[in-house]
């Protein structure tokens, strides 16, 4: 009888720990997912984009809506390499809500239809955006876009 419940005892405590060692993996997941953003690129809320754009009218904003970790990885290290960093400010459409939607519509002047879903980097220029295009890890397709703004040098 005693023996059923040291069993019982040590599955419990393997239980316990197997939780608690699956928790603590998710967390740094998690904090893996965004550590580029967090320690490369600086996060403006919504709240602070009407401010923002006002003392930087010439910037470049990315909306990140979907962390895929490995695409925005290479992304950080291809802004670091070409020193565009200081430029450029991310936005988390995943912690928007619907105050931030009107704000973020009534300061980049889009609809919140148009951008939704989808990993863009955005050019502002003297307040208005005069480019948008899909994140992606294509070198040569962020050289040739971020060229067309004079960001990279030839």
């Amino acid at each position: 009888m005693i023996k059923n419940y040291i069993i019982l005892l040590l599955v419990s405590i393997l239980f316990i720990f197997l939780t608690w060692w699956l928790i603590s993996q998710y967390a740094q997941s998690k904090e893996e997912q965004t550590f580029f953003l967090q320690h490369e690129i600086a996060e403006i809320k919504a709240t602070n984009l009407e401010n923002y754009l006002l003392e930087t009218p010439n910037t470049i904003i990315l909306l990140i809506f979907d962390s895929e970790e490995e695409l925005l990885t290479e992304l950080a290290m291809f802004l670091s390499e070409h020193n565009i960093v200081q430029n450029t400010v991310y936005l988390d459409l995943n912690k928007v809500t619907e105050e931030d939607i009107t704000r973020i519509e009534d300061n980049l002047q889009v609809s919140f239809a148009i951008i939704e879903n989808q990993n863009l980097i955005l050019v502002i220029d003297d307040f208005v955006i005069v480019d948008k295009t899909n994140i992606t890890d294509d070198e040569v397709k962020l050289l040739t876009f971020f060229k067309k703004w004079n960001y990279i040098d030839d």
